[in-house]
């Protein structure tokens, strides 16, 4: 019977001519994908009276109206598609359409008009659909004629039915299962399958014909949608009602911030669905999903929150445990304390946290896994100055406070100066420098987690000592090697100046103190003034002097015509060995060029076969056999890397010659001079560390950073360890050298870590961490442990 039904609809269809007509060329717009409007097909052409017409081509949305003979002007169409290509499609009415050329009107005041005239043909026709209201997975009888021609159904939203999936069909009525993701809306019937095509099929020539009326599809009916659910995350809600077998998930709070579920279970008869609660639901409503995707309002969640919340001890210090005790902790995902970051906690009974070095007193939030927050009072350990160790104090003099819980304060402010403070083990007592711009008051303790406190009334006097009433600008180059200078008050009391420790030169003079700055100093350096009746110590930054430049010789050596060859230095290199020069420091050669064809070897001084023709270069490179120099840009300088061979050969006595020889032409060089390269490491110890197979664990350093803090060692110096890989396959971990699970340096490897770009070293830098667990010295052990496999640490320094 099926087969018969098809090959009729292929008869009809042949004989009624449903093609989708494409334009002759006097239909297209010559704007065509130039950002107009243009026209390049439409049909189907005939048409069926009451069916829709399709009408393809370019920025088809900026239409404003489409003229049918007999039907007028249509404004009220569908966009298909926008932009190019575009489609646009409209229903034409059943009776009022006549023959003749459509004209198609854009918004700009343009038209199309059609050169082949419309026709229709008397064709499939949708009168109603039976009944009108009808529940998902319920037939539904459409009514009309010539409906054995159709051969796909479409309800709203583009949910297709295919001919396979018919209940019924003949010519006058077409039985079909609503689909349970249909919705209300019209009903259309197409005389071409839709959900047979792949994408390699050409586009189908096809009639549409739409229902007049809406198929109403009826939704699952909650039994009181208003309903209170007060549950705890993992509990089981269960909701009535009829047709639950429509729903697919379930939907807690609002959209942006909906939380889905679709693990459900639901009846065989759909009367009761039933779920567990997502510790992340919000509260707010519950929606049920249907496959349809419209949500049905099922009920208002209001999670379990903690009760009966409260916080011991009162008061608690920065640092110690907080235990929150209450009901339904058991939910609480996180703790977070004001001015801190959240605490993860798992679930328990009781809640026992350590309160953050940064927390503010006040009300801390138990938060939940879905974000709903309870807070909870707790007060904290203030503090306490009771004592001081004089009062009044001098500025700049040193002062120990006395008291309580003194270890939480991170700086002192007296009046507008402020100061850092060094804190004993156990919070009695802090010692701190008194500022000199310091004035009588009450002292502000600045405590770690950014609060304040009053200590009590301190007076300060002027300091009677020489001190610096101002320091240097933050953008001033103060280097190494050379001199400063800044106002001072009492410079009748001052005897000494030192830098890091060393004594440095010193001129006094109309309220100026100038001072030589020895050339090891460097960035943080240390300077001290020291008085008859005191002293005072500041933290100034230097730049480092790491080149020394000596000059070792000046003189007119004339190298011309190959014939003049001066020696320069003296025979064994005596002004080597008094400016210390060593392999890898810098030799240049000041070079005046009397032609611009100038030429200069530089010679092995015996003219022995050690260095001879140690370079040859100029401004002529005679086809390649000297090397191209370019003077202006070296500034007149040839620089000359010395090597250890070089050394070894100019430090032979042989009574004649000198260290150099210059051979060459049109050259003159006047002076002659060697840089140094200091390095800002110091080493602190050299040896042989092996770290194996995780076993071999050597301490490095002393216990208690001894060696460190004798450099000079703060938070951001940078330490290295220098080492040498027994193996291609190699690990090394630098822990704290108690083993306290805190590293103090780095866990690398062969992998993430190339020794050849750090020098064969591994380097990190000193944080406040690092510094307070090497300096905190524990009886054992050593400053750093070295752990892992196939390395041997030979040495260890500090910048």
């Amino acid at each position: 019977m099926k087969n018969y039904k098809n090959i009729l609809a292929l008869l009809v269809v042949a004989l009624v001519g449903l093609t989708l007509t494409a334009c002759s060329e006097d239909d297209l717009d010559t704007n065509q994908y130039r950002g107009g409007v243009s026209l390049s097909a439409w049909g189907p052409n005939p048409v069926m009276r009451g069916g829709t017409l399709r009408f393809i081509g370019s920025n088809l949305d900026q239409l404003q109206s489409i003229n049918i003979p007999g039907q007028g002007e249509i404004t009220n169409f569908e966009v298909v598609k926008s932009g190019t290509p575009g489609e646009v499609r409209l229903v034409l009415d059943k009776d009022l359409p006549q023959v003749g050329n459509i004209v198609l009107k854009a918004k700009d005041g343009s038209t199309i008009t059609t050169k082949t005239e419309i026709q229709y043909i008397e064709g499939i026709e949708l009168t109603g659909i039976e009944p009108a209201e009808a529940m998902p997975g319920q037939t539904v009888t459409l009514v009309g004629d010539y409906l054995n021609l159709v051969e796909m159904v479409e309800f709203s939203d583009g949910v297709k039915v295919s001919i396979d999936q018919f209940i019924s069909q003949d010519r006058y009525k077409l039985q079909v299962a609503v689909p349970a993701e249909a919705k209300t809306g019209k009903v259309s019937v197409y005389t071409v399958d839709l959900t047979k095509l792949t994408p390699d099929d050409e586009e189908p020539e096809y009639q549409i014909i739409t229902s007049e009326k809406a198929l109403t599809v009826g939704l699952p009916t909650i039994a009181n949608a208003q309903q209170e659910y007060k549950a705890k995350a993992g509990s089981t809600i269960t909701i009535s009602g009829t047709t639950l077998g429509l729903v697919k998930a379930a939907v807690f709070g609002t959209l942006g911030s909906q939380v889905e579920l679709t693990e459900l279970n639901i009846s065989n008869d759909g009367s009761q669905l039933s779920f567990v609660l997502p510790a992340e639901a919000p509260d707010g409503t519950i929606n049920l999903v249907t496959r349809s995707d419209v949500e049905v309002p099922a009920g208002i969640l209001n999670t379990v929150a903690p009760t009966e919340c409260a916080a011991a001890p009162i008061p608690v210090k920065a640092g110690q445990q907080l235990t929150i005790s209450g009901k339904d902790l058991d939910v609480v995902t996180a703790v977070e304390f004001p001015n801190a970051d959240a605490i993860n906690v798992e679930a328990a009974a009781a809640i026992s946290v350590a309160v953050p070095e940064t927390a503010q007193e006040g009300s801390l939030t138990l938060r939940m896994a879905n974000g709903k927050g309870v807070e909870v009072p707790f007060q904290l350990v203030k503090p306490v100055v009771t004592a001081y160790s004089a009062n009044p104090v001098s500025a700049g003099g040193q002062l120990t406070m006395s008291g309580s819980d003194l270890d939480l304060v991170k700086s002192i402010t007296f009046g507008e100066a402020e100061a850092e403070v060094a804190a004993d083990g156990n919070g009695a007592s802090i010692t701190v420098v008194v500022p000199m711009a310091a004035a009588t008051g009450k002292p502000v303790l600045n405590l770690k987690n950014g609060t304040t406190v009053e200590a009590p009334e301190l007076s300060i006097n002027e300091a009677v000592f020489c001190y610096f009433t101002e320091l240097p600008a933050g953008d001033a180059e103060l280097k190494a090697g050379d001199s400063f200078m800044l106002p001072v008050v009492n410079a009748d009391k001052l005897t000494g100046v030192q830098i890091n420790g060393e004594d440095c030169r010193f001129v006094l003079a109309n309220g100026q103190l100038i001072i030589g700055i020895p050339s090891t100093a460097k960035k943080g350096s240390a300077v001290r003034l020291i008085s008859s009746n005191g002293e005072i110590s500041y933290t100034i930054d230097f730049i480092p002097n790491t080149e020394v430049t000596t000059v070792l010789w000046t003189g007119q050596a004339v190298a011309d015509d190959w014939k003049d060859q001066p020696y320069v230095l003296s025979d064994a290199g005596q002004e080597l060995k008094d400016a210390n020069v060593v392999a890898g420091d810098i030799i240049s050669f000041h070079i005046v060029a009397l032609d611009a064809a100038w030429k200069l070897q530089i010679v092995e001084g015996h003219w022995g076969p050690t260095y001879a023709s140690i370079c040859s270069f100029g401004n002529d490179t005679e086809g390649g056999k000297f090397t191209e120099y370019d003077l202006d840009a070296n500034k007149g300088y040839f620089n000359l890397v010395v090597t250890q061979e070089m050394l070894d050969a100019a430090f032979i006595q042989q009574w004649w010659g000198g260290v150099f020889v210059l051979n060459g032409d049109n050259v003159v060089v006047d002076r002659i001079t060697t840089t140094h390269y200091n390095s800002l490491e110091t080493t602190l110890w050299e040896g042989q560390a092996v770290a194996d197979d995780w076993g071999n664990q050597p301490f490095i350093l002393s216990d208690g950073g001894t060696e460190l803090l004798e450099a000079g060692m703060k938070v951001g110096s940078t330490i290295r360890c220098y080492i040498t890989p027994t193996d291609a396959n190699w690990n090394c971990q630098i822990w704290d050298g108690h083993w306290t699970g805190q590293y103090a340096g780095l866990d690398l490897n062969q992998d993430n870590w190339n020794l050849d770009e750090h020098n064969g070293a591994i380097e990190f830098t000193v944080t406040e961490a690092i510094y307070t667990s090497i300096t905190t010295a524990g009886g054992w052990g050593g400053s750093f442990l070295l752990n892992g496999d196939n390395v041997i640490c030979t040495k260890v320094t500090i910048e």
